[in-house]
């Protein structure tokens, strides 16, 4: 089982790693930005955006009590809030690396549960910086609270759009 979820772990940090610098919409940001911006312009952002979470191992506790660490994939939905540097690519595209980000999540899949495949259905926050992320929530079917690791693919990297601006600042 350990070997399983280190083979989910390191398929995720290569799949995901794309993530890290995701693609935008230039026109999406302000005006007076989209003006001043040339290839390679660099700006610190802050945006929102929706984002679908991949949990690959929790920290569950169990009915003992006890805290055990199993294997477990899922995908959800989600929303964060993301602080990071924004660089114009030209072509009305940016590459957006998030730095830090948080938001909350709503996630389904598949558990391991004293070696039994089980479903799972959990609420909770997701912290994270640059593509590793650390979700805190509930799982409802495993009726137990979890702390587990995760990654994330923002809904702008798929659709260049789908996301809020709330300030972007040019770094000297």
């Amino acid at each position: 089982m350990r070997r399983m979820t280190l083979l989910c772990a390191c398929f995720l940090v290569l799949f995901v790693t794309s993530s890290s610098a995701q693609i935008a919409s230039l026109s999406k940001f302000d005006v007076a930005q989209r003006k001043a911006a040339g290839p390679g312009a660099v700006y610190n952002v802050f945006i929102s955006t929706q984002t679908i979470p991949i949990t690959f191992s929790k920290l569950v506790k169990g009915s003992d009590g006890k805290y055990t660490v199993g294997a477990q994939l899922s995908i959800g939905y989600g929303y964060v809030w993301i602080l990071g540097k924004m660089t114009a690519l030209g072509d009305d595209d940016v590459r957006i690396d998030p730095g830090f980000f948080v938001g909350a999540n709503l996630d389904v899949g598949v558990r391991n549960d004293g070696g039994e495949a089980k479903p799972a259905a959990s609420l909770g926050a997701i912290v994270g910086f640059n593509i590793v992320a650390v979700t805190i929530g509930y799982d409802f079917l495993g009726e137990s609270p979890y702390v587990g690791l995760s990654s994330k693919i923002d809904v702008f990297a798929l659709k260049k759009n789908e996301f809020t601006e709330y300030w972007t600042k040019p770094t000297h």
